[in-house]
């Protein structure tokens, strides 16, 4: 019965084409801006800001509750002038809350839930954005509401 013996030098190349493969993704997706939202802590949404956005499970969401949105710039860059912002299936803002510069890269913005409820009752399709001096006047979009 013959034995196959794999020479060491098999797996240098296999393990230098797996590093190469992840080393450019991780590249790809290092420069980009990237949110998480989280409504009384649980996490609702966690993803790049290029990605296609998703309409916020807010229905069994009460007055009291608190949603909380962490916004991260690439590399890490402080915002100034931070704004979460409510339009409607126009474009037209709703509502907005002001927040200062972020003193960190990973500083929160928390909004009460009963804001975005009172305003729900009169418009039915809303939009959430991020708006910083960053980025383009228009905003960043979040999230359907």
């Amino acid at each position: 019965m013959k034995r196959f013996i794999v020479k060491q030098s098999f797996y240098k190349p296999l393990l230098l084409m797996a590093m190469a493969v992840l080393f450019f993704c991780a590249t790809a997706l290092a420069g980009l801006d990237s949110y998480k939202i989280y409504l009384n802590g649980k996490l609702l949404v966690s993803q790049a800001a290029n990605q296609s956005t998703i309409t916020l499970p807010l229905e069994e969401a009460k007055s009291g509750d608190m949603l909380v949105v962490y916004y991260t710039h690439c590399h890490g860059e402080l915002a100034k002038d931070r704004s979460l912002v409510l339009k409607d299936a126009s474009g037209n803002v709703i509502k907005e809350w002001k927040f200062g510069n972020a003193n960190s890269a990973t500083s929160s913005m928390s909004i009460p839930v009963k804001d975005i409820l009172e305003v729900q009752k009169k418009n039915t399709h809303l939009q959430l954005y991020y708006a910083a001096g960053q980025l383009t006047p228009n905003g960043q979009l979040l999230a359907g509401i």
